[in-house]
Formats: C-alpha cells, structure tokens, sequence
C-alpha cells in the first residue's frame, strides 16, 4: 500500500555527522576556524547541508563542552569554567570582572558580570561575511516601507540563497570586556525609572539584563531602543506609570510602527536587535523579538515565550509575557489590546510552551546523560529554555507505551503533534521499561510518540488522542470497516455562522437597462449551512442584456464567486460590472466575483446595495447560476483529485483516490474503526488536518 513520507529535519546524509572535536576550547575555535565552519562558508544558506552542518558542528562543540559544564557544583566553579572555556579571550572576561570589583559601589554590577559570564558558555551568535550579505539581502525584503503591503508578503516567500560565509561565533570566544561593560552600564540606568522601583536584582538579572535573545549579532541596542522610544519614555515618567501603564504605553507605540504582520518567512537567522527597527514587516520571531529588546530597554522584565508548532495547525507561535503582580499578561506587539493575546485563540491547542533563557537550564536535554550521543532534535538542542506549559493550560501527564522497536537501543523518545504534512516534536522524556512519560500535555490534542534516529524521527508507537476532559485513546485501526462520508480536508478556522448569515436572500437580478430600473429578481439566495459552491437551475425562458447579484442589507456582498450560465451549461461572460471600490481600498472588489479564485472575494465599501455582474452586447438567456459564499477552499471541489489515509504503526497509508463532484462530499465505504485519518488534494492546496470519524462526522485533531 501507499505510503507518505514520515518527515525528518531537514536533514541529510553527510560526512559530517559525528563530527568530533576534542581538547580545544571556545577560544581556539575562533582561532583555528576548524574545517567543519570552513566548509560551512562554501554552502548556499538555503541548502540543506548547510543547516544539518551547522546543527551537528554545534552538536558536537557542545559534546565536548558540556562534560565540563556537567562537573560545576557551585558558583565559583561555574565561574572558573566560564573562564577556562573562553580561551584566549580570558583576559577580557576577566577585566570585566576587575572593573567592577574596584569599587564597592559597584559591587551589584560584578554580580550581574558574574551571571553573564557564568552562563556565557554555549551563547553564540552567527557572524563571518555572510551575515553583511543576509543584512542587505534582508534589507530589500522587508525595509521598504514605500511597497504595497502585499507585495511584502510576497517577498517573504522568497528564499535566502547566497550566505555562504556565515559561522557560529561564541561569546566567551569573542565578546571584549568595552562591549560587556558599555551593556551592564546601560542595563542598570533603568533602575531610574519609576515602574521599576519593585524590579528584583533577580528580575534584573534574568530579564532585563541578557544582551542576547537567539543567536543574533552581539550588539549595544538599549540606547537604539531607547532613543525609538524616547517620546513614549518621557511621558511615561513625567506621570510616574507604574509597570502597567508603561508597557502598555510601550506596546501600543510599538503597534504604531505600520509593522506589516506576516504569517512566515524564510528568514532562518536573526539580526541585529538595530535592524528590526527598520523593518516594515516579519512574522511572529520578530514581531516578539522587538518588544523584548523594547521593554527590557527601560527595564520591564518581559519574557519571550513560544510553541515549537501549534498543536491543531500548521506554523509555529511566539508571544510576550510580563508578569505585573500575580497576573501574566500576554501579548504581541501587534495586538490592539494588552494582555489578552489568547482571548481570540480558544479554538488553538499549544500542546507545550516554553520560555526563553539566558541562564543554563541544568534540566534541559543536551544536559541528559547520553543524549548528546544518541541524538537530539534541533529545537531541544539549545540549553536554554525552560518548560512553562502550566502557565497556560491544566495539562496531563501522558504515558505511552513504546510498542513500535527502536532501529536501536534508545534512552529518550519524544512527543510529537502534527503541523499538517508532519509529525514534530514538542516534548521529551527518559524512556525507562518501554514507556515513556510526557509531563503536563495540553487536552483536546493528537500526539505521536516518536524515536529521534539518524536526523529523522521513527513512530514509537501508534498515535493518540487527548479529549478536553482528559480521557486518552490509542489510535490504533481496529477490524471494523465502516463506510465515511467526508466533506472537508482541513477544519473551519473562520467565524462561519457569521458568513452564512450574509449569504441569505442575495438576489440574482437580469434587466435590460444598464440601471436596473427595471430589475426583475430570478432567484433568491437560500439560508445555507455549509460553505460550497450552490447551484439554482432556473428553466430556460429567462432573457437579458445585464445580470448581477445584489447583496443582502448588510452584507457587504461577502462574496467568492458567481457564475451565469445558459441552459446548455455554457457559462456566459461579459464585461463585468457593479459597485465601485472595496472596502478600506483593500482591492476585494467587484472582479474578484469572477476571477475564479475561491480565496477572493468581493468585500464592498458599503454594507449595503452593492452589487456586481456581467453586461453582454447582445440578449442572453439565462439556465442556472452559481455562488460561492467566502471561504478557505477546503472543502471538497468538483473535478479535483483527493486521497484518504489512515495511520497505522504510525505510518500514513493509503485508504484509495477519489474525484470530487457536485456533491461536495467524498463517500470511502471500507475504512478502518478508531483510525486517525488524513485527506489530501492533489490537485491544488497545502491545507490538511488529521481527524477521526465519530458519530457520523468528522472529528479534528
């Protein structure tokens, strides 16, 4: 039977995997380039080599670095190590700490050197000629606030390829002490500030005083931000706000900065925290990374928090978070509101959140005895990040067990959610007697079990399905076949009922004058309860020069397409008339009633008495119409070509083809009981959910 591919990590074969690199340290590796990072700059950024390189050159560096790091028991050790590592830029590490030692005042500030040189080790960020041509490269993506929003969009698509050149440069290698010490200078001038009278050195340290987020360019940007924001800042301590009001004040100034939101981009690396002031659009990294360098800039401890990927949708998320007494508030530099981030997201299941560090998370898998052996995906390999799930849900505790062997003997196994063409992991845990334990899990979620093997992950296990109220179920096929029918491949994320509501008497309208005054209706839109093109056959006797659908009161039209057609079924086409304009000038106007784009529409300036239609030189006669309400363009469509597949062992094998008709709906009469399924179109479309069938309908996971 037919199988599609598991997935794997962008992975491939290559003499580099298993890189090792012994008796060196971080100072030797800025020194001698080592072959690995030479080869590193020869590769096109967007080939895949290059990230499986640069992901096990990193592996392998912390390999060697991390036993080291393992024997650190107390605080002065931690310090000696990060000394010991940084090689030969020891002396500027420890000029550091001589700067502010000589002075008792200062004494504050030697603490805050001791943690960042402290947790300095395996801090790096990505240097070497390369990164000058991804900063143009970036530039003329994203920074010309003179394009029209949709054509930054369509940039965003584009691929990054020419970054030969580019390295992982690693601070304790590479920081000097002006740096250092020109940072916790401007660190602390926020103490001056009236909202952070309550900050704790503790906050300080952890939240406010990292000059890295990622594995961006060191840079000195608090002044950047603070001169950005220097208006926002003096008024806010002129009226001494309080933490609130001041982030607040902070993020709506942000909002204001005609920031274009995109829902991905190709961007793989980040900048300088500098460069995204330029910028006139980014996705959900950029948009949390400016707030983060904005805030922490006057000293408001803010948090980025982050999914690996949605647990009931493709794309993964990030957000702020800033604790303000014993409330968490959420939110995105684009928000309208504060601190409701998620009051429009109920309907999206995380699965695991995380936050990001700047101190060494002793827990964190690298950190797991054999791990950095075995293998470790990608998004687990940084030690610095902590698991904060409990924040956000009431999860579970989940225990699977292993029924599928591992291609060898495996000490860790990972959880993973489905991002709609693959599996990705979210979660891991210790396997011990062939279960494994997965801590605090969101409800209302499908999860894999999976082995991490050779840069790919292997299925471990049969899926399962998490109800809201907790209750687990293994997914495995069982002997029953039972008769589906299907009607969607991907789950209605859009208000519906609020679309179906527009959709009700719309009149389709012909006359012979080019006003309508003498407008004689033929049909009338019905209350429909499912999105999918409608067709009204309507006899063969009706006669015209001009036709059109006038929306209901309103409705703004709301409109994908129509159709006219004669009583042959010949579709008619004239020149298209109706309603000028659209709404907000968005460019939804009347042409995209016939563009044959079921994701346009036709969004009208005003609410109500617009139209549009066709004009024809010559009488026609008029058989049948057709309207399509807004959509996604999910749904089943006539003439396209879909494929059902059902998991088993982890594995999604094909249930057979089908050709969609007028019908909308797909009839498989011999599918497995208790299976987690998966619809694909073949013809068209990247939208696709995995779902069961329960009580004669389809269930989303």
């Amino acid at each position: 039977m037919k199988k599609i591919g598991f997935g794997d990590e962008m992975s491939v074969k290559n003499s580099y995997i298993g890189l090792k690199i012994n008796n060196f340290t971080l100072g030797r590796i800025g020194r001698r380039r080592l072959s690995a990072f030479a080869r590193i700059r020869r590769l096109s950024y967007r080939n895949a080599e290059f990230v499986c390189l640069m992901r096990n050159t990193i592996r392998s560096i912390f390999m060697t670095l991390l036993p080291g790091l393992l024997l650190v028991s107390c605080r002065d050790s931690a310090l000696e190590t990060a000394l010991r590592l940084a090689g030969d830029n020891r002396p500027e590490l420890e000029a550091v700490l001589r700067h502010y030692a000589a002075d008792e005042a200062d004494s504050l500030k030697y603490r805050a050197a001791r943690f960042l040189i402290e947790n300095m080790p395996l801090h790096y960020g990505y240097g070497g000629p390369g990164m000058e041509r991804f900063r143009a490269y970036y530039d003329s993506l994203f920074c010309d606030r003179t394009v029209a929003r949709q054509e930054l969009r369509r940039r965003a698509a584009r691929a990054f390829d020419g970054a030969g050149g580019i390295r992982p440069e690693f601070d304790a290698a590479t920081l000097d002490r002006g740096f250092l010490i020109r940072h916790i200078d401007h660190a602390f001038e926020v103490f001056g500030y009236p909202w952070c009278r309550d900050l704790s050195f503790d906050e300080f340290c952890e939240k406010v005083l990292p000059y890295r987020i990622g594995n961006e360019q060191a840079e000195d940007w608090m002044p950047a931000y603070r001169e950005f924001l220097a208006g926002t800042i003096r008024s806010l301590e002129e009226a001494g706000a309080d933490r609130y009001t001041a982030a607040k004040a902070l993020k709506d100034t942000l909002r204001g900065m005609d920031y274009e939101v995109i829902d991905e981009t190709t961007m793989k690396l980040e900048l300088r925290p500098s460069d995204y002031l330029r910028a006139a659009g980014g996705a959900c990294p950029e948009i949390t990374c400016i707030a983060t360098y904005a805030l922490r800039s006057v000293g408001l401890p803010v948090d980025y928090d982050y999914i690996i990927q949605w647990a009931n949708r493709s794309q993964t998320h990030s957000w702020n978070a800033l604790r303000i007494d014993t409330a968490l508030c959420c939110f995105g530099m684009s928000d309208p509101g504060f601190g409701n981030h998620f009051e429009t997201r109920a309907h999206e299941r995380m699965g695991k959140a995380y936050r990001r560090t700047f101190r060494f998370q002793p827990g964190s898998l690298p950190n797991r005895r054999g791990a950095l052996e075995e293998g470790i995906p990608s998004v687990f390999l940084a030690p610095f990040f902590e698991d904060v799930s409990e924040l956000y849900f009431d999860g579970i505790d989940l225990t699977v067990d292993l029924t599928i062997p591992a291609p060898e003997k495996k000490r860790f196994a990972y959880l993973a959610v489905f991002d709609n063409h693959r599996w990705v992991p979210v979660a891991w845990s210790r396997i011990r007697r062939g279960r494994a334990t997965f801590r605090r899990v969101e409800k209302g979620c499908a999860y894999l079990a999976v082995y991490y093997h050779d840069g790919q992950l292997r299925p471990a296990a049969d899926p399962l399905t998490v109800s809201k109220e907790g209750v687990v179920t293994v997914r495995r096929p069982d002997g029953g076949l039972r008769a589906v029918t299907l009607k969607r491949k991907y789950p209605v994320f859009y208000n519906e009922p609020f679309i179906l509501n527009r959709v009700k008497n719309g009149k389709f309208q012909v006359a012979d004058r080019p006003d309508f005054s003498d407008a004689r209706t033929v049909y009338v839109t019905p209350e429909v309860t499912e999105i999918h093109p409608y067709y009204a056959e309507l006899g063969d006797s009706i006669r015209f020069r001009y036709i059109r659908y006038l929306s209901p009161p309103g409705a703004f039209v709301s409109m994908s397409e129509i159709g006219f057609y004669d009583p042959s079924g010949r579709k008619l086409v004239g020149r298209i008339i109706g309603t000028e304009g659209s709404y907000w000038n968005l460019g939804n106007d009347k042409y995209k009633l016939f563009d044959g784009d079921p994701l346009t529409y036709f969004n009208a300036p005003r609410e109500s008495r617009c139209w549009g239609g066709m004009a024809f030189d010559t009488p026609q006669t008029l058989g049948s119409v057709m309207f399509l309400p807004r959509n996604d363009d999910n749904f089943i469509q006539a003439g396209e070509l879909y494929e059902l597949f059902c998991c088993r062992d982890g594995e999604f094998v094909s249930l057979g083809q089908r050709i969609g008709d007028r019908t909308h709906e797909l009839r498989y009469e011999e599918v497995p009981g208790n299976a987690l399924l998966l619809l694909k179109n073949h013809s068209k479309g990247k939208d696709e959910r995995i779902f069961t069938y329960e009580d004669g309908r389809q269930v989303w996971w």
